[in-house]
């Protein structure tokens, strides 16, 4: 714990020495935000990764985060996001709306009503190799009122990676579940590949308090 001033305020800064920043408590100042580290979930050769559920999605914070780095597919595909409500994870009725650019092109890309939400696309695998070595993605989720049943929950993602093309790629994509249970509190957040399985990526989700 530490103590500061700026602009003649008093400041009280907290971290946790076990991780680089686990939560950070600022007070006394204005625009300040709180981030509290909830859950870790690291992959392993997955097909799915769940983040989240009905005790770590609460009223005690009105945004949540999941921070996605050192991602890796088993081969080159697009990276999907679905939402887990009413006891299952949901395989029918996303709308969304991705931006993805590659440093040649931009392009859009969106459903009504798709099986899934897409955040990015040819993600390069671990059998993709460039002269930096092996190509990590990384990238941001940010859940909107994930226990409010008189809302629709909706995601918000940037994604970052190398593509099969070698080009840099930056992907936003924001959508949500329009399905008859779409009101249901969130119990989860599930993240996958379009084919094959997530060899490695660390999930960490994050509480955000005003």
């Amino acid at each position: 714990m530490s103590t500061f001033q700026l602009n003649g305020k008093d400041f009280v800064s907290q971290t946790s020495s076990a991780e680089p920043v686990i939560a950070s408590t600022v007070t006394g100042g204005e625009g300040c935000r709180t981030w509290t580290k909830l859950s870790e979930t690291d992959a392993s050769n997955d097909a799915t990764i769940l983040c989240g559920s009905t005790s770590i999605f609460t009223s005690t914070y009105s945004m949540y985060c999941i921070q996605i780095t050192g991602l890796e597919f088993a081969s080159n595909a697009d990276m999907h996001a679905k939402l887990k409500l009413n006891g299952a994870v949901k395989t029918s009725d996303y709308v969304y709306t991705q931006h993805r650019a590659n440093g040649t092109n931009n392009a859009l890309a969106n459903s009504t009503s798709d099986s899934k939400m897409r955040m990015g696309n040819n993600v390069s695998g671990a059998n993709y190799v460039i002269a930096t070595g092996d190509c990590y993605a990384g990238g941001y989720v940010y859940v909107h009122n994930p226990e409010n049943t008189s809302h629709l929950t909706h995601l918000y993602s940037t994604v970052w990676f190398i593509d099969d093309s070698d080009l840099a790629y930056q992907g936003t994509m924001i959508g949500y579940y329009k399905g008859t249970d779409c009101n249901n509190a969130l119990e989860g957040v599930e993240f996958s590949a379009s084919t094959g399985n997530i060899t490695s990526g660390k999930f960490v989700t994050y509480g955000i308090r005003d």
